[in-house]
């Protein structure tokens, strides 16, 4: 009975101490990649969480940039330079109803012309980009909307017409009945602002002369013809009368 309690322990120390050496041999093969394996892991973990913040910090920049900023071009780099797509539509919308703005001026001596055509063909890019990011009913009868606005500056009316037309069609598919009824009252008012064709005068009718009837006028006796002999210019002889002798 002592004996056999006075072997257990030694029992039991050598089996602990081949596991350890079986794990120190372990470890001097594999230790190594295992701690490679860590780091690689942690290192990932914690880069996934930086680039996750980083994000989070760029979207509430941008959003903090689309909100503060009214300049249509800076509007538009803003748009390019996102990676949230709601925000670049957003940017895009804002930005063409800035060109619009700027385009539907009268010329002046600050904005001639020239100036007043680029803004408007910038409003009509914004608003194609905004039907390119979105398919979102909202977005894409803005668009159109501001795509009919920009036509009516340019004197565009089949345009305007149109881009009013496909509006009024997307929103009543969308059931968005106000944007829907913005969209037929702005074409109702085009005939008002549509200034009328003017034609032409017609010249004036061109009186007709009269036509001139020339005639060969005959008289009425015809005229003696010229005596062309000798016996024809002499005299013919006149009867004597009663007071001269007959020769």
């Amino acid at each position: 009975m002592d004996d056999k309690h006075r072997t257990e322990p030694k029992f039991r120390d050598e089996e602990l101490q081949d596991a350890i050496d079986r794990l120190s041999i372990f470890w001097e093969k594999f230790g190594s990649i295992i701690m490679i394996a860590l780091i690689l892991v942690l290192g990932s973990y914690a880069g996934y969480n930086w680039f996750k913040q980083r994000a989070a910090n760029a979207h509430e920049e941008s959003w903090a940039s689309l909100v503060s900023t009214n300049s249509p071009a800076s509007l538009v780099a803003l748009a390019k330079s996102t990676s949230n797509d709601s925000i670049s539509t957003l940017a895009y919308l804002r930005a063409g109803d800035g060109f619009l703005a700027e385009g539907s001026i009268p010329p002046n001596a600050e904005t001639p012309e020239d100036k007043i055509a680029d803004n408007l063909q910038k409003a009509a890019d914004a608003y194609s980009k905004v039907m390119q990011l979105s398919q979102e009913p909202a977005f894409t009868i803005n668009a159109l909307l501001g795509l009919a606005a920009v036509a009516e500056s340019q004197n565009d009316w089949a345009a305007a017409t149109a881009n009013y037309d496909k509006a009024i069609q997307v929103a009543g598919n969308a059931k968005l009945d106000a944007l829907k009824t913005q969209a037929e009252k702005r074409k109702s008012l085009l005939p008002g602002i549509q200034p009328a064709i003017e034609f032409a005068p017609e010249p004036p009718p061109v009186a007709a002369e009269p036509l001139v009837e020339t005639k060969l006028e005959t008289s009425a006796t015809p005229e003696a013809a010229a005596p062309t002999t000798p016996a024809e210019t002499i005299p013919a002889p006149t009867a004597p009368t009663e007071s001269q002798p007959a020769q």
